[in-house]
């Protein structure tokens, strides 16, 4: 599976589950669903990392998509190789 496609399923989740929704799909494998996890995990931190790196705009001006797409950028900036 490409990493475009991974990061597609991963943002559909995560938004998904934001919206207090489940998304499963036969497609998702284990290091998905631990990268899903681990963003969920980190959603402060991350969400304090976008806030601190705004100018002219808050946190809650971002639409949930652009969020979620967001969150896992700086996640796979921070926590992976």
């Amino acid at each position: 599976m490409s990493q475009r496609k991974k990061r597609e399923l991963i943002v559909t989740a995560l938004y998904a589950r934001f919206m207090n929704g489940n998304y499963e799909s036969d497609e998702m494998s284990d290091d998905i669903r631990q990268t899903i996890l681990a963003i969920e995990e980190h959603a402060d931190s991350l969400d304090q990392i976008i806030s601190d790196n705004l100018e002219n705009w808050t946190i809650d001006r971002i639409n949930y998509v652009d969020k979620m797409i967001i969150r896992l950028a700086v996640y796979e900036m921070i926590y992976t190789d």
